[in-house]
């Protein structure tokens, strides 16, 4: 009976010294977390690297190209038949004045069967980078996708990292 008593008074303690706190958190905390969470959303966007052009710049740069036979538009980039290869680089908010900030592309084949589509890949990023006016070298490139290396490309301009290589082949061209 003592034991049911002695829970019974720590429990109701712990009910009373915890009660102010609750599901709002502490009373005296002055700043609110909606507040904090929006002031880092909006650093967050200031501090996001761009290329020096807009995604309608890159987008001109692109058609010069004549890769209507190649590619074909989507609304967060461009796709090739069967879409074995999909570049994103916008969403469906992005506006042709918006600077253009990261480029995604995906490539439906596994790593090992690089060696299938080869010369597509190479086709696609001699336009990508044309396109951004950065250099490059497309054998080195496809050495290190065939590597599974992380990172496959670092210059002053640009950054290329391989983010899967199993299943898919998934490449991020970052500014730096």
């Amino acid at each position: 009976m003592n034991k049911l008593k002695y829970c019974l008074v720590v429990g109701t303690l712990l009910l009373t010294a915890c009660a102010p706190y609750g599901v709002k958190g502490n009373p005296h905390n002055t700043s609110t977390t909606e507040q904090t969470s929006d002031d880092q959303t909006d650093e967050s966007l200031a501090n996001l690297k761009t290329f020096p052009m807009t995604i309608g710049e890159f987008e001109r740069h692109v058609q010069k190209y004549d890769v209507s036979k190649f590619l074909s538009e989507t609304e967060t980039g461009y796709e090739t038949g069967k879409q074995i290869m999909i570049i994103e680089y916008k969403n469906n908010h992005s506006k042709e004045k918006d600077k253009l900030g990261n480029i995604n592309i995906l490539i439906n084949q596994p790593g090992k069967k690089l060696s299938e589509i080869e010369d597509d890949v190479l086709r696609l990023f001699e336009v990508l980078f044309t396109s951004l006016n950065v250099s490059y070298e497309p054998e080195q490139l496809i050495t290190n996708i065939k590597a599974n290396q992380i990172k496959l490309l670092s210059s002053e301009e640009i950054e290329l990292e391989l983010t899967n290589y199993v299943d898919d082949i998934q490449v991020i061209i970052e500014p730096k």
